[in-house]
Order: structure tokens, then C-alpha cells, then sequence
């Protein structure tokens, strides 16, 4: 069961932890007994400490809290689609044009390339071998 925790495991793990640290139990022995339950990739140990604190400081609430800034979103199969589509049409196409022909980022363009596996040889965009 060592898969990685997704959002409703994350919860899960947090109301093992605020049971636990409602019973006195230490945070490396919490620690202990989820990594024996979940797997290695349960949570640091740093992390279990720093939720048993939330805890005892009178935290219920066990869903992250909204944090500032702006989420990323630019980076999804649809325009990794058509990054790819884009430079199979043409492969002499820079990434300023596709940063302004998508309307995407000149940074999220980059890392869609990366990805994708493609880079430049000959003023063309080529797949890596």
C-alpha cells in the first residue's frame, strides 16, 4: 500500500494522526505506525511532528489551508497536445512563436518541450533518441 497518497488518503493519514496525538502517542512512534500501515511514502517524520502540533493547538480541520498565489494550470495534456501539434506542423517554429500563438508562457512552453522530448538541432525541433 505504498502508492502515493491522493487527496482523500492525505485526510485519512491526518485523522490517524489527531486520534493518535489525542492519545499522548509520540510523533516518531505515530510516524512509526503509519509507515508500517501505509508504507514508506506515507509522510516525513518532520511532517507527522508539524500536523501533531496543528493538532494540539486546536486544529479540526484536516484539509489543507488556501494558500496564496496563483495555481498551476498551463501544463496539461491538452497543450502539451498542441505544443506537439504545433511542432509537427512545423518544426522550425521557436518558442516565442508558440508562446504567442498559445498564449501560453515562454517558461511553461520550455518545460512542455522538455517533455515532450524534443530539441532543437539545425535551427529544427527533432525528437531525442
Amino acid at each position: 500500500m505504498s502508492a502515493r497518497l491522493d487527496q482523500w488518503s492525505k485526510q485519512e493519514v491526518r485523522a490517524v494522526i489527531r486520534f493518535l496525538n489525542a492519545r499522548n502517542v509520540s510523533a516518531a512512534e505515530i510516524h512509526r505506525q503509519l509507515v508500517e500501515v501505509y508504507g514508506e511514502d506515507v509522510m516525513t517524520r518532520q511532517s507527522v511532528a508539524k500536523w501533531c502540533v496543528h493538532f494540539r493547538a486546536g486544529r479540526v480541520i484536516m484539509e489543507d489551508s488556501e494558500r496564496r498565489g496563483r495555481p498551476i494550470t498551463a501544463n496539461t495534456a491538452g497543450n502539451r497536445t498542441l505544443v506537439e501539434n504545433a511542432i509537427r506542423g512545423n518544426s522550425r517554429i521557436t518558442v516565442r512563436e508558440l508562446h504567442q500563438d498559445l498564449n501560453l508562457s515562454h517558461g511553461t512552453v520550455i518545460k512542455i518541450i522538455r517533455e515532450l522530448g524534443f530539441h532543437k538541432v539545425c535551427a529544427e525541433w527533432v525528437p531525442r533518441n
